[in-house]
């Protein structure tokens, strides 16, 4: 028999993932049997009372997001005192926690690269819907990297791909800069962070700098490797600042035209790339295979499970135009997929 915790509302079961920031339970709502993924944060820090009311503003924030490619947040709270005293040091006293929809398929990072190019454009198009309706809700995720990025299968609530831990990077760096008195200190993952991350210059954060770190995710899906790839974060630092990547050579199964592209969202001066999700997501749909014709292909990505739905994205499906309203960006229109019965849209998977 499995042996639980119990967290608020939520029966914990085992733990399916371990980072810097905590650890993640799966487990599910004790009444309504909902299979929900429950993130304990206990990195240094993390029960500060602080930390707490930073995250927990955050939370609300994200808590206004409605996209099937964002993580569906269901309840926060701390590990009580009764909690801490019946489980020890599995659950720290006062650490927060997160529960959300459970992606059973794992993150973006434990399943290597995309089988085809169609596959790899499919992602990323997944990815800048996603993000282009936080950004017009004024979030910006501050932490994008392939960790973040996670794997619903077709057993799950809502298949498909999924960003999670919004809110988590903006929480520690203003609970850094209450705990110091200084601005705004550098909170990020160095593989994936923007020039102006790297420089604390956080006045300058805005969509760019998440659709830089969607570059180097898309560099790393092309290459196999990350832009600038190493561990030194004093070296990262300098590359991301001064240098531009050195596209690998050989044959590599991208079109032409998608290395302009990433090098655009890969720009140093945030005023000189794509400053919206919808303007990323409109030039990647104008990405041509060498040799195919604009319709009659398809877009697929293993995520295992079974075989799904295969979806037509052809030109006449390609993203529609950024509106404004009050200045403000609204969302885009995603490529026509089909939706499932249950009004959730069908996720395609190879055969």
């Amino acid at each position: 028999m499995v042996s639980t915790r119990t967290l608020g509302a939520f029966a914990l079961t085992h733990v399916v993932g371990e980072g810097g920031m905590g650890v993640v339970w799966a487990g599910q709502h004790v009444q309504q049997k909902l299979p929900v993924a429950v993130k304990l944060i206990t990195a240094h820090g993390a029960g500060d009372p602080r930390f707490v009311d930073a995250l927990r503003d955050e939370v609300r924030a994200v808590a206004r997001l409605d996209h099937p490619g964002i993580v569906h947040i269901l309840d926060q709270g701390t590990v009580s005192a009764d909690d801490h005293r019946r489980y020890g040091g599995d659950l720290p006293l006062g650490s927060p926690w997160l529960a959300m929809e459970l992606a059973s398929g794992g993150c973006l990072s434990d399943r290597g690269r995309p089988l085809t190019w169609s596959g790899m454009k499919s992602l990323l198009a997944e990815l800048l819907a996603a993000l282009g309706h936080a950004h017009a809700r004024g979030l910006v995720h501050r932490d994008l990297k392939p960790a973040n990025v996670l794997v619903a299968g077709d057993a799950d609530l809502r298949p498909g791909l999924k960003l999670t831990d919004f809110g988590i990077a903006h929480a520690a760096s203003r609970f850094d800069a209450d705990r110091s008195g200084d601005r705004e200190t550098i909170v990020g993952t160095p593989r994936h962070m923007a020039p102006e991350q790297f420089r604390g210059s956080w006045r300058d954060y805005g969509p760019w700098t998440d659709l830089y770190a969607l570059g180097a995710i898309a560099w790393e899906l092309a290459t196999g490797q990350p832009p600038f790839p190493g561990h030194d974060v004093v070296r990262l630092a300098f590359m991301h600042l001064n240098s531009q990547p050195v596209r690998p050579a050989g044959d590599l199964p991208v079109p032409e035209g998608f290395w302009p592209w990433v090098q655009t969202l890969l720009r140093k001066d945030p005023s000189s790339h794509f400053r919206r999700a919808a303007d990323a997501a409109e030039q990647l749909a104008a990405i041509v295979e060498a040799g195919a014709p604009d319709a009659d292909r398809t877009l697929s990505w293993r995520l295992g499970g079974g075989l799904g739905t295969t979806v037509d994205l052809s030109a006449d499906a390609s993203f529609a135009p950024t509106a404004e309203v009050d200045g403000t960006e609204a969302d885009y229109a995603a490529p026509a997929l089909p939706l499932g019965a249950d009004g959730f849209r069908a996720w395609m998977v190879c055969p």
